[in-house]
């Protein structure tokens, strides 16, 4: 995703700025994603792996990017804190210790 973009992006819903998802975060999700045990904010169960996404500066929010560009549409979120819970792990910024 081009940098100026992702300069101008944010959440939809608390207007935070995004960062690009790290690649053990993806990994964990589409392993879950695979276990078909992640699902988004309206409900609906996943089941195609994560390419790439873009986190919510609280960490708590996905967008995932389809074909290069990314989905800002609150529905098809996935809210951080229940695959924490579930996996039990703290999601790490990248280029942040954690």
């Amino acid at each position: 995703m081009n940098q100026k973009l992702l300069d101008i992006v944010c959440c939809p819903l608390t207007h935070q700025p995004l960062h690009k998802a790290s690649a053990p975060l993806l990994g964990t999700l589409n392993q879950r994603i695979e276990q078909r045990e992640m699902h988004n904010a309206s409900g609906t169960i996943l089941d195609a792996p994560l390419q790439a996404a873009l986190v919510t500066e609280d960490e708590r929010r996905i967008y995932p990017i389809y074909d290069g560009l990314v989905s800002l549409l609150a529905s098809e979120s996935i809210v951080l804190e229940d695959a924490r819970c579930a996996a039990g792990l703290r999601f790490a910024r990248p280029g942040r210790a954690g």
